[in-house]
Formats: C-alpha cells, structure tokens, sequence
C-alpha cells in the first residue's frame, strides 16, 4: 500500500487523508476549516486503526491461502496503533 507503506510509514504512521493528482500528500489541506465533518484538518486516528485492522485481516486471508504475506504488512499494522 503506497499510503501506509511509503506515506504514512515515513511519517511516523500519520495516514494522510488528501492528496494530489501526483499523489503527494497535502498536509495543510482544510487547515482553515478544521471542523469540516467530512474533510477535517488533520488526520483521523479512527482511520488509522481501520487501516491497521484491514491489513491484520489481509495478513490473515494471505496466511490462509498458504501465500506468504509481505514482510512490512504485520510491522505497518503495528506502526499504525502505536
């Protein structure tokens, strides 16, 4: 995963939630609408945790097809909840 494995990795495992065309992330995106329901400021940690869960479940699923999962999938899915 491009976003938690190169992104979020690198940045302490903050997922960023806005992007670009190109794919850089835009860290102040809605800096000066921090409330915005659904587009806040910042990232949303509840996020973070679903992201980790999936890839917990994606582990799991690779374990299960007797496929051998990436490396950096289980220490990703750690990084995210600390």
């Amino acid at each position: 995963s491009v976003i938690i494995h190169d992104v979020a990795r690198s940045g302490e495992y903050r997922v960023n939630e806005h992007f670009d065309s190109q794919w850089n992330p835009i860290r102040d995106y809605n800096k000066d609408n921090p409330a915005h329901r659904f587009r806040a400021y910042g990232g949303t940690p509840g996020h973070w945790i679903e992201w980790g869960r999936l890839m917990l479940h994606l582990h799991a699923a690779l374990e299960a097809r007797f496929e051998t999962p990436p490396a950096w999938l289980l220490e990703d899915a750690k990084g995210l909840f600390h």
